[in-house]
């Protein structure tokens, strides 16, 4: 004979809160409301959990949503005194509120049967109704002896409205699940405060440019994670699910990168000439992005986050921070307006008009689809292109232009020369 356990078993769940379910169901605002009110009146009525009956009393006794417009435009009245009495003292008396009961979960999935039936994203207050008339629930009787039907409330449904209208576009994708943060991303953030602090704390003369290669170096691979993960993260708004499945989500930098042209060929060229070349790439699907300006979007993303990181690392100047120099203090502000110019350079760079880079990337959206196919030959030619371009001194104009930015967010030039003095002694 099997014992009886008081307890809820490990293995079946019979209760749950609003927020697991909306991770099962994607709950518009006014339906939400309709579960959160009726956990109130289950536990006002002194239920354990919520019922059928609790989410329909919800669903009469809230006034928006396109159920409560629903009933007024089908003439169908069934609120009353005697409800609202009812549901107000419940509402007084709830101590809290009562978990989901499985019934009335089974009636929030066919809710969501309706929405998709009706090409909604996001269940809403009607469509919870709907549930409630499904043959086999307790309140699906009482609701017909009203005159209601699933019939009658489909076809307001497919009517034009603003409410529904809005059902129909699809929702952004929640990022609960996706985003995590590895602990390998910790590394090149230690380093980057590690060294951070050891050149504030004034250090002996020997450790300048290991602390500051550790500043530098570690900021670096910080800002390039930072710069893919926000690729990765418009472009799992926008529509493409894979780049989550690929860890794009993770901040990992081993996801992100070749270890050649991603670390090793960009940290060279910022050792040699004390500007930030594009490194890391995340592979995004767009042919499954909502729209163009989804695509476009995600393109500027990555150059967006190398520009925060810059800001982040030159505000302190504008606030007047780094004034009263000393040899003491000069080693930090120097390695700090180095590593904000190496950002705003890698900014600039990323936004350059050529195949392989960001810039680009943002305008291919645009462009006729035969001048794309030609285009994508070149592969990341653009890259091979912009490093031309800056070591063999046909980018006269582009570092000017560089320097001119710099110059204009306030950037220390006599500082990020020192910087990167201590870089490059």
């Amino acid at each position: 004979m099997a014992s009886v356990n008081s307890g809820q078993s490990p293995l079946i769940k019979d209760a749950w809160t609003v927020n697991e379910l909306s991770h099962e169901l994607p709950l518009a605002r006014s339906g939400r409301e309709v579960v959160e009110h009726a956990q109130v009146i289950a536990a006002g009525a002194g239920a354990a959990r919520v019922e059928p009956e609790h989410l329909l009393l919800s669903v009469l006794s809230l006034k928006n949503g396109l159920a409560a417009r629903a009933l007024q435009g089908l003439g169908k009245n069934l609120d009353s005194s005697a409800l609202s009495t009812r549901v107000g003292q419940a509402i007084a008396e709830a101590p809290g509120r009562s978990p989901v009961g499985p019934a009335a979960r089974y009636v929030l999935y066919n809710a969501l049967k309706e929405a998709q039936l009706l090409g909604h994203y996001r269940v809403d207050s009607l469509h919870i109704l709907l549930g409630l008339l499904y043959k086999g629930t307790p309140t699906a009787e009482q609701l017909e002896k009203q005159g209601l039907s699933l019939y009658d409330l489909r076809q307001f449904m497919q009517a034009p409205g603003p409410g529904v209208a809005g059902l129909r576009r699809r929702p952004l994708p929640s990022l609960h699940a996706a985003i995590s943060v590895s602990p390998i991303f910790a590394i090149p953030v230690a380093g980057f405060l590690g060294g951070g602090v050891g050149l504030f704390l004034g250090p002996a003369s020997a450790l300048i440019f290991p602390l500051t290669v550790l500043f530098v170096v570690g900021g670096w691979i910080t800002s390039v994670c930072v710069h893919e993960f926000l690729h990765a993260l418009v472009a799992y708004l926008g529509g493409d699910r894979s780049v989550a499945a690929a860890g794009y989500l993770s901040l990992n930098p081993l996801t992100y990168t070749n270890p050649l042209l991603s670390i090793v060929i960009p940290l060279v060229f910022v050792f040699i000439s004390g500007f930030g070349l594009p490194g890391g790439a995340v592979y995004v699907n767009s042919r499954v992005l909502r729209t163009r300006w989804w695509e476009t979007l995600m393109s500027l993303a990555g150059p967006a986050g190398n520009l925060i990181f810059a800001i982040g690392l030159i505000a302190p100047f504008w606030l007047g921070w780094g004034g009263g120099l000393t040899p003491r203090t000069v080693p930090f502000w120097a390695a700090l307006a180095f590593l904000g110019f190496v950002e705003v350079s890698a900014a600039i760079f990323n936004l350059l008009p050529l195949p392989g880079i960001d810039g680009f990337g943002a305008l291919n959206p645009w462009l006729p689809v035969d001048t794309r196919v030609q285009i994508a030959r070149f592969g990341s030619g653009g890259l091979w292109l912009l490093w031309l371009l800056v070591f063999w001194g046909g980018g006269a104009g582009l570092w000017h232009a560089i320097y001119q930015v710099a110059e204009l967010l306030r950037i220390p030039m006599g500082l990020v020369s020192a910087g990167r003095g201590q870089l490059i002694p």
